[in-house]
């Protein structure tokens, strides 16, 4: 109908993700330099609910888990003797009265960024640079437990499928082709199957 409904009406809310039963939208809002993570109603009725506030390092909201208790972020902390060691993924539990502690989650000696869960919650997908670009790995979760790297040519934005039966990405230059791989999960994560399935220049 040509009509505009906005769920926010600060002008600094981004990086929007939905919780798993569809009726909150999470999103980003950074005042006075903070982290602050809060959910709407995808309705729009009632105030944004405040759910964590963070000092200083500058984060990003990535997945909510599949039972809606945890969010994964990620986490850009700056140290310019090591610029490679910026981006780590931590876990904020949304279940705890303290405000909200963020643990880390990958936390290495380069950059991980992008984590996203699986449909069961028992995988990570997310995409590192410790080969020197960036490729898709998987890995379990909670963990510990075996990397699994995904990607061969490059890989971004990892994304699985709602039946949990593939995992899809962007690779190539400019992340122009869109990947979907199959998996097995048992006795360990591995790709059963590799398919392009087609190309183009699309926004991130």
């Amino acid at each position: 109908r040509q009509t505009l409904t906005p769920l926010t009406s600060d002008r600094i809310s981004n990086f929007p993700i939905w919780t798993p039963d569809g009726k909150w939208v999470m999103f980003q809002s950074k005042p006075a330099g903070k982290f602050q993570l809060f959910r709407q109603n995808v309705t729009g009725s009632g105030e944004p609910e405040l759910l964590a506030t963070f000092e200083g390092i500058l984060k990003r909201q990535t997945c909510c888990s599949p039972d809606g208790k945890e969010v994964l972020v990620t986490r850009w902390d700056y140290d310019p003797n090591h610029p490679r060691w910026d981006n780590d993924i931590c876990v904020v539990r949304l279940d705890q009265n303290e405000k909200y502690h963020l643990r880390p989650f990958i936390q290495r000696d380069h950059n991980q960024r992008q984590g996203v869960w699986s449909p069961d919650g028992r995988w990570v997908a997310y995409v590192g640079d410790e080969s020197g670009r960036w490729e898709v790995y998987v890995e379990p979760y909670p963990g510990p437990g075996l990397k699994t790297m995904i990607s061969t040519e490059g890989g971004y934005q990892p994304t699985w499928s709602r039946d949990d039966k593939e995992l899809f990405y962007r690779s190539g230059r400019g992340n122009r082709k869109m990947i979907a791989v199959t998996f097995e999960t048992e006795p360990d994560f591995r790709v059963t199957s590799f398919e392009e399935l087609f190309e183009g220049q699309y926004q991130p």
